[in-house]
Protein backbone atom coordinates (compact mmCIF):
# COMPACT_ATOMS: atom_id res chain seq x y z
CA UNK A 1 0.00 0.00 0.00
CA UNK A 2 1.35 3.26 -1.13
CA UNK A 3 2.38 5.49 2.22
CA UNK A 4 0.11 8.22 1.29
CA UNK A 5 -3.13 5.75 1.27
CA UNK A 6 -4.03 5.88 4.76
CA UNK A 7 -3.55 9.91 5.10
CA UNK A 8 -7.17 10.65 4.36
CA UNK A 9 -8.43 8.11 7.50
CA UNK A 10 -5.22 9.42 9.87
CA UNK A 11 -5.86 13.46 9.23
CA UNK A 12 -9.35 12.65 10.50
CA UNK A 13 -8.04 11.10 13.62
CA UNK A 14 -5.82 14.06 14.01
CA UNK A 15 -8.48 16.37 13.44
CA UNK A 16 -11.55 15.11 15.66
CA UNK A 17 -11.98 16.67 19.15
CA UNK A 18 -13.17 13.66 19.98
CA UNK A 19 -10.59 11.01 21.99
CA UNK A 20 -10.72 8.95 24.58
CA UNK A 21 -11.07 10.52 28.17
CA UNK A 22 -7.72 10.51 30.07
CA UNK A 23 -8.06 8.60 33.60
CA UNK A 24 -10.43 10.08 36.14
CA UNK A 25 -12.06 12.38 33.09
CA UNK A 26 -15.55 12.40 32.36
CA UNK A 27 -16.16 11.65 28.49
CA UNK A 28 -16.29 14.31 26.02
CA UNK A 29 -19.50 15.38 24.29
CA UNK A 30 -20.30 17.24 21.03
CA UNK A 31 -23.26 18.93 21.05
CA UNK A 32 -25.18 18.42 17.56
CA UNK A 33 -25.74 21.48 15.63
CA UNK A 34 -29.19 22.21 14.60
CA UNK A 35 -29.93 21.10 10.91
CA UNK A 36 -27.95 18.12 11.13
CA UNK A 37 -30.76 15.42 9.46
CA UNK A 38 -29.50 12.18 7.42
CA UNK A 39 -32.69 10.73 5.65
CA UNK A 40 -31.38 7.92 4.08
CA UNK A 41 -31.10 4.61 6.11
CA UNK A 42 -27.72 4.52 8.17
CA UNK A 43 -26.60 1.02 9.92
CA UNK A 44 -23.49 1.50 12.51
CA UNK A 45 -21.86 -1.88 13.46
CA UNK A 46 -20.19 -0.75 17.06
CA UNK A 47 -17.65 -2.99 19.08
CA UNK A 48 -18.41 -2.37 22.76
CA UNK A 49 -14.89 -2.95 23.65
CA UNK A 50 -13.37 -0.20 21.15
CA UNK A 51 -10.63 1.48 23.43
CA UNK A 52 -10.47 4.59 20.84
CA UNK A 53 -14.22 5.59 20.50
CA UNK A 54 -16.32 5.73 23.55
CA UNK A 55 -19.60 3.31 23.45
CA UNK A 56 -22.14 6.33 24.15
CA UNK A 57 -21.18 7.55 20.80
CA UNK A 58 -23.87 6.53 18.79
CA UNK A 59 -26.67 6.71 21.95
CA UNK A 60 -27.93 10.29 19.90
CA UNK A 61 -27.71 8.97 16.46
CA UNK A 62 -31.41 8.61 16.32
CA UNK A 63 -31.69 12.01 16.53
CA UNK A 64 -30.34 12.97 13.38
CA UNK A 65 -30.72 9.57 11.56
CA UNK A 66 -34.61 9.21 10.75
CA UNK A 67 -33.83 5.18 9.48
CA UNK A 68 -31.18 4.27 11.88
CA UNK A 69 -30.13 1.03 13.37
CA UNK A 70 -27.35 0.09 15.91
CA UNK A 71 -25.47 -3.47 15.72
CA UNK A 72 -23.30 -3.29 19.16
CA UNK A 73 -21.43 -6.19 18.94
CA UNK A 74 -20.23 -6.55 23.10
CA UNK A 75 -16.37 -8.39 22.05
CA UNK A 76 -16.21 -6.32 18.79
CA UNK A 77 -13.48 -3.72 19.12
CA UNK A 78 -12.04 -0.77 17.58
CA UNK A 79 -10.85 -3.48 14.56
CA UNK A 80 -14.69 -4.79 14.00
CA UNK A 81 -13.95 -5.38 10.45
CA UNK A 82 -10.88 -6.88 11.02
CA UNK A 83 -12.06 -9.52 13.91
CA UNK A 84 -15.02 -10.87 12.42
CA UNK A 85 -15.03 -10.45 8.71
CA UNK A 86 -17.87 -12.17 7.77
CA UNK A 87 -20.05 -11.10 10.57
CA UNK A 88 -19.52 -7.45 9.00
CA UNK A 89 -19.96 -8.56 5.32
CA UNK A 90 -23.61 -10.61 5.94
CA UNK A 91 -23.98 -7.26 7.89
CA UNK A 92 -23.69 -5.41 4.65
CA UNK A 93 -25.21 -7.42 2.53
CA UNK A 94 -28.58 -7.99 4.34
CA UNK A 95 -28.26 -3.65 4.36
CA UNK A 96 -27.95 -3.57 1.11
CA UNK A 97 -30.67 -6.50 0.14
CA UNK A 98 -33.37 -4.38 2.39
Amino acid sequence: MPSHAMTGGCNFYRATPLFPPLPGEAPRTVPSPDGWRVDVPVRVLWGERDRALMTGLVDDLGEVCGDLKVERIPEGSHWLTHEQPARVNATIRTFLSE
